[in-house]
């Protein structure tokens, strides 16, 4: 009779403590995992364009014109480890506050452009001017293309 009580309040217990670790862990991982998709382009007019479109799954890199030349095209899966470094290198709070520059593009100008989605919004990021707020899209930009650039 006592060794059922023990384990009946020991069950309960142990419910407890498997929910409140299972939801500590979400909450944790709550940044990463709303990020569904991420990319970054750079149009230079008549002289060509670079899109890195990477998601929880794929990498891929298109160009055109002699601009790029130093960016391979690529098409392929993307392992964890790098996805988790494109997403650790995003603050949504920061990307936000960060505010669009003017289009370039109609008077055959450089455009660079970042789309960060996630669950329920899509961020549009064009020419960003503020250096302070550019610091963190920067850096973006240097992971995605350190990353298509390796070979796998």
């Amino acid at each position: 009779m006592v060794k059922k009580i023990k384990n009946y309040m020991l069950l309960p217990l142990l419910a407890i403590l498997v929910c409140s670790c299972t939801n500590t862990m979400q909450n944790n991982s709550s940044k990463s995992s709303d990020i569904s998709s991420v990319s970054y382009s750079k149009t230079l007019g008549r002289a060509g364009f670079l899109k890195i479109v990477a998601t929880k799954d794929s990498l891929i890199s298109t160009k055109y014109g002699s601009a790029f030349n130093d960016n391979p095209e690529v098409k392929r899966k993307i392992d964890a480890a790098d996805w988790n470094k494109i997403v650790s290198s995003i603050n949504i709070e920061m990307i936000k506050k960060i505010k669009s520059g003017e289009g370039q593009g109609h008077y055959d100008g450089p455009d660079e452009i970042f789309e960060i989605t996630t669950s329920d919004h899509k961020y549009t990021l064009m020419n960003v001017a503020d250096s302070a707020q550019y610091k963190q899209l920067g850096n973006l930009k240097n992971v995605i293309k350190k990353i298509t650039s390796s070979q796998k």
